[in-house]
């Protein structure tokens, strides 16, 4: 068997991007290595990632696989046909980068926001109230807050957020 030439390399490469690396680091020295994103060959790989992304994407959108994640206002496809779709795109995903362990949706994001604004708002309420109280007291000069939002300005004044 004949070994191939540059240029038959640089092809294959072509068609698997990740080869590009191994084969590029294979006939350069050290010094041509840490130049390469200033010359014709780093173009050259970025125009293989940005054409290899495309391809991916437009293999999403045949296969629709990417059904998920409509965003245009356009009208959702069948339910079976949805959730199939997300079904496929989750494994597509998964697998390349791996599952995130107990994550949140977004509608539980919110309302574990939403409830860490309330919790925020009657504490404030609170630490107003025995500020007053306290100072009533013994003549002190506690700050009391209004609202949450002058409470966080005041931990960020002093350097705690």
């Amino acid at each position: 068997m004949s070994e191939q030439t540059l240029e038959q390399q640089l092809e294959e490469a072509r068609r698997d991007s990740r080869g590009l690396v191994t084969l590029l680091r294979s006939v350069v020295n050290d010094e041509t290595w840490a130049t390469l994103s200033m010359s014709a060959a780093g173009k050259e790989w970025d125009s293989i990632l940005s054409e290899n992304a495309a391809l991916r994407r437009a293999l999403l959108h045949r296969a629709g696989d990417d059904l998920c994640w409509i965003t245009d206002g356009a009208k959702i496809p069948p339910k079976e046909e949805f959730l199939e779709s997300c079904r496929r795109y989750h494994t597509q995903i998964a697998e390349s980068r791996g599952v995130l362990e107990d994550a949140k949706t977004i509608s539980q994001l919110e309302s574990e926001s939403l409830e860490l604004a309330i919790a925020l708002r009657e504490s404030v309420k609170l630490q107003s109230h025995y500020a007053k109280l306290l100072n009533m007291h013994d003549g002190g000069e506690r700050i009391s807050f209004n609202t949450p939002k002058e409470w966080m300005e005041r931990l960020r004044s002093i350097r705690l957020l």
